[in-house]
């Protein structure tokens, strides 16, 4: 019977090599996953995050060059150069297109959604302004401003977004990371285990054998 006690033996040998291949691989699996979602937190961060800043400063900044602008022209109209209108039009317009690209809160959609339609009519204001011999007549300075408030409100509004957002995806990674380094210092704990297991299977399935032969014919 010794062949089935030995095989019983390397049996449970491999079931316990076989459990550490199997959690090796099920961890390498869980870590790729969590890498995978920690990469994808970090790259959102970046784009829908850090880089819709950048667009909602450079609205920002064209619409104070333009309000700027409509000050000089209420001083003196032929300070003013239509170009430069043009050119923060574009600016304006151009950032908001890349930031519906980007992923949106459905907040985020509502608000930059209107603020497209407020920037068309803040245009149209302001052509009406700017092009009136008499300004009386035309759109006074202080209902085009008004609209400039109106943007800048909604502008606020969600570069405040980007840091709550932000905080979200912040607190998401740390989450990854916890659960990554519990799950590794589990793998660890585990193989100690299986290792002590199959280093008690190893010795016991030593048989014991006596040191020196003994007579079978004793009286």
């Amino acid at each position: 019977m010794k062949w089935f006690y030995f095989i019983k033996q390397k049996f449970k040998t491999a079931l316990a090599l076989a459990v550490v291949f199997a959690l090796v691989l099920c961890t390498n699996l869980l870590d790729k996953m969590h890498f995978d979602e920690l990469h994808e937190t970090i790259n959102s961060v970046h784009k829908d995050r850090l880089l819709v800043e950048n667009y909602i400063y450079n609205i920002s900044q064209s619409l104070n060059n333009k309000r700027i602008a409509l000050y000089e022209f209420s001083f003196r109209a032929e300070s003013v150069d239509d170009t430069s209108f043009n050119k923060s039009n574009k600016n304006i317009l151009s950032n908001i297109n890349e930031f519906q690209k980007t992923v949106l809160t459905h907040e985020e959609d509502t608000i930059l959604n209107n603020l497209a339609k407020e920037v068309i009519v803040l245009e149209i204001m302001e052509n009406k302004f700017l092009l009136t011999e008499n300004i009386s007549d035309s759109v006074t300075l202080p209902i085009v401003l008004q609209q400039h408030d109106i943007l800048n409100t909604k502008l606020s509004r969600l570069s405040e977004i980007q840091l709550e957002e932000g905080e979200k995806l912040l607190e998401e990674s740390n989450s990854i990371i916890s659960i990554s380094t519990m799950s590794s210092r589990l793998e660890i704990a585990v193989l100690i285990v299986v290792g002590l297991i199959i280093q008690i299977i190893v010795i016991s399935s030593k048989s014991p054998r006596p040191k020196f032969p003994q007579e079978s014919n004793l009286n």
